[in-house]
């Protein structure tokens, strides 16, 4: 609920790192660290600062790992058309993708399910929007009502501002409109159906279901705060201090990759008709009767520490983050592994860590694909054409291990499989080929009818051997 001010102190802060974290993952860091700079008394000009965009390749690897192989659902017994067909006609995977990258630098997701011309809508939106009313006693408790608010301009000449507030609560959305002052302070309630550009035709609105349709995602999370923890909470200091020092080496460099010429006394016109810092050279006193030639003054920087720091940081960086060289192909050996079995020995970490973002898209993702179809069938909503006609299920998701397969190693192990007794030829099928079970089943009916229809015909027929196929027979050869 939207109370004395928008936002308020403590969601300022939510919403200040989530902008903050956002130009960490799109190379903003300049600004992302202006705080950190001004405290350390840095200088640094925009066009001067040196920035690795490491926070851009965690977040990239951690979405890649989880949505670059689809995962599978199942849906036993139930509506496999229809959710099908919304999947495909709100681009679940493409929307799937980006909410990890979202995940991996804000920490939360968030989902949204709405109609619009009888159609079912699926949304991944921008969760600075979001403000759940949740039970501070157990955070882990779905909340009953949560506030979607966005500020508006309402007035472009008078420059008024004001709050759109989408309230979601068990059976109904209902819409609100307050005006802002300048600080951000809630002042009167404006009616939102006065503004066109809001879209508000009702101030309720029936859902016909008691589940709310918003789903908010972690990152990951624990018990002591309702929001996620984003995969940069603990790097930033790490990401700083390494652009720190690039852009100090770089300016180092810059200023003594142009030495001074050094010249004999008497060389330059002392007139003042030739600027000699121009040339950049000076001169040098000799002694009576000697001489010297011109030279350049050259400078031993010795950054070897420096350059060893840095080295320090990265490994840092891959520790803290969980990630190992071998995820970006840096090993020294070219990051090429033996087999994919080698190459998921080196990222075990990284794994864990891919399966822990699993644990809570899992669970978020059930509840989302479970409420689309009972929304669906209680206000009759379709996809591409397509109505629920079969039951609600709750779905099975069947993830991948993220690892590019490595397709010889794969059918060894399947095949070792099916000699030892340990699957079914339907279940091998849908392994390799990446596909359902029923598709699988499909597969291997295809598969047996082109084997038999290329099956001489004297094995079609055990009792017609060769010869007589070809229009001899026995007696003809004796």
């Amino acid at each position: 609920m939207i109370k004395d001010k928008f936002p308020s102190d403590a969601e300022k802060i939510r919403l200040d790192t989530y902008t903050e974290n956002q130009n960490i993952f799109s190379g903003q860091h300049y600004s992302a660290f202006s705080a950190r700079r001004m405290a350390s008394g840095d200088t640094f000009k925009e066009l001067q600062y040196i920035m690795t965009n490491f926070g851009g390749m965690l977040s990239k690897l951690s979405a890649d790992m989880l949505f670059e192989e689809f995962p599978t659902f199942r849906f036993p017994d139930g509506d496999s058309d229809f959710l099908e067909a919304f999947m495909t006609a709100n681009r679940i995977k493409m929307q799937f993708y980006e909410s990890a990258l979202e995940n991996s630098y804000r920490g939360d997701v968030l989902l949204r399910l709405r109609s619009e011309n009888g159609k079912l809508i699926a949304e991944d939106i921008n969760p600075s929007c979001y403000f759940p009313r949740f039970n501070p006693m157990n955070v882990r408790e779905r909340p009953k009502a949560t506030d979607l608010a966005w500020e508006v301009m309402l007035d472009v000449e008078n420059k008024t501002k004001g709050v759109f507030v989408e309230t979601h609560e068990s059976g109904k959305i209902t819409y609100s409109l307050h005006q802002l002052d300048e600080g951000g302070k809630v002042l009167n309630e404006l009616d939102p159906r006065n503004y066109d550009f809001l879209g508000v035709k009702e101030l309720e609105v029936k859902t016909n279901i008691d589940e709310l349709l918003v789903f908010h995602i972690k990152n990951f999370g624990v018990n002591s705060t309702y929001y996620g923890i984003s995969d940069y909470v603990d790097l930033k200091a790490l990401m700083y201090a390494i652009s720190k020092r690039m852009t100090r080496l770089d300016m180092i460099l810059d200023k003594h990759g142009d030495p001074i010429l050094a010249v004999p006394e008497g060389v330059l016109d002392e007139n003042g008709k030739i600027k000699r810092e121009s040339f950049g050279l000076i001169e040098v006193a000799t002694g009576e009767g000697q001489t010297a030639k011109p030279e350049y003054i050259v400078w031993d920087s010795k950054l070897e520490s420096a350059f060893l720091e840095i080295e320090r940081l990265v490994e840092f960086l891959f520790l803290t983050s969980e990630t190992t060289k071998s995820a970006f192909g840096l090993d020294k050996d070219g990051g090429v592994a033996e087999s994919g079995r080698a190459l998921k020995f080196k990222l075990l970490r990284t794994i864990a860590k891919k399966h822990r973002k699993e644990l809570y898209y899992d669970a978020g993702l059930k509840d989302f694909l479970y409420t689309a179809q009972k929304f669906a069938k209680a206000n009759k909503l379709e996809c591409d054409g397509v109505k629920m006609t079969k039951d609600i299920v709750r779905p099975e998701i069947v993830w991948q291990d993220g690892i590019i397969n490595d397709a010889v190693e794969q059918l060894e192990v399947e095949e070792k499989r099916l000699t030892n007794g340990l699957t079914t030829t339907e279940e091998s099928i849908a392994r390799i080929d990446g596909i359902t079970e029923a598709e699988a089943i499909d597969k291997k009916k295809k598969i047996q009818k082109e084997k038999k229809e290329n099956q001489p015909d004297f094995l079609k027929n055990p009792f017609l051997n060769k010869n007589q196929d070809d229009g001899t027979d026995d007696n003809d050869n004796e």
